[in-house]
Order: C-alpha cells, then structure tokens, then sequence
C-alpha cells in the first residue's frame, strides 16, 4: 500500500506538520496579500502623478490663455485710454480758450472808466481780434479807456474804426478793434 499508508509519527508530531503546513499557507497568503497591496499603492501613486502633470499642463494653458486675454484687453483699454486722453485734452483746450475770454471780458469790464459804456463785445474770424462797440459822454473817455487798454498785458494793439457823434443823444459812439497778445 503505497497510497495511503500507515503513519507511524505520533499524534503530536502530526498536529504540529499540520500548524505548520496551516501557518505556511497563511504566510504565503499574507505575502501574497502584502505584494497585491504594495501593486494597487504603486499604482495609484502612478495615477495620481499622471493626474498631477495633467493638472500642471492644464494650469499652464490657462495661464496662457489669461495673458492672451490680458493682452488684447490692455489693447482694447490703451486705445479707449488714448480716446480718452485726447478728448480730455480737447476740453482742457477748450476750457482753457474759454478761461482766456472771461478773464479777458473781467479785465476789459474793468478797464471801463466811468460814464463809458459797452455795447457790445465780439470776435472776429480771426482769434485774437475782438470788435467792441460802446457809447461814451466824451472823446477823454474814449482816449482813457484805449490809453489803459493799450497798458494791458493782454492787448497787443487798439484801433478805432469807428466814431460817431450822435448829437440829439449827446452821447458818442465808437467802434474798437482790440488784438490780444496770447491767443
């Protein structure tokens, strides 16, 4: 009988081949196990860096994107800025002419002597040459006022273009042609 014989160790050596052949199948298991694991955490760690440079090229491309963005929105916003400047510069220019005029109207009313009076002020078509018309009691009037005019920073030259006497008035009427100097 060959197969199945009879096994002359004792009952204790038997049980203990078997604790052992048990404990050594357990052990393979358990490494076996060990192995498996130590697999899925490589693997996983393998994903988690793919994903990574993924997120990191994906990063990047935005960022590109946004500096395009950026580009072409500091283009639209430097040319709505130059828009602006220039226009700013077109008022400051305007209001500046017109701070001219009324600083020059204020001083040409207060050059007035008294008993003379405005009639009326206007500019021709050239910038700097005023026309005004006004009515005095007197010629001596009329000499002060050029007289203070003609002294004025302002004015570069005064010529009379007209004057006339109204006798049933008593009043005289004149005509100036003023030529400021900064304009």
């Amino acid at each position: 009988m060959q197969g199945k014989g009879v096994n002359l160790l004792p009952q204790e050596i038997q049980e203990q081949e078997e604790k052992g052949l048990t404990f050594r199948k357990v052990s393979v298991l358990c490494v076996l196990e060990l192995v498996l694991l130590a697999v899925i955490v490589l693997g996983l760690y393998r994903y988690r860096e793919q994903i990574g440079s993924q997120w990191q090229i994906l990063d990047q491309e935005v960022l590109t994107q946004r500096s395009v963005i950026n580009t072409e929105e500091n283009r639209r916003l430097e040319g709505k800025f130059t828009v602006v400047k220039k226009k700013i510069g077109a008022l400051g220019e305007y209001f500046e002419q017109r701070w001219h005029y009324a600083t020059f109207l204020d001083g040409l009313t207060k050059a007035l002597p008294a008993g003379l009076q405005m009639i009326s002020l206007r500019q021709t078509e050239t910038p700097s040459v005023f026309e005004f018309s006004g009515q005095a009691d007197n010629v001596g009037q009329v000499n002060t006022f050029i007289d203070d005019l003609v002294q004025w920073d302002e004015v570069m030259s005064v010529s009379v273009t007209l004057l006339d006497y109204q006798i049933d008035k008593g009043r005289l009427i004149f005509n100036l042609a003023i030529t400021r100097e900064n304009i």
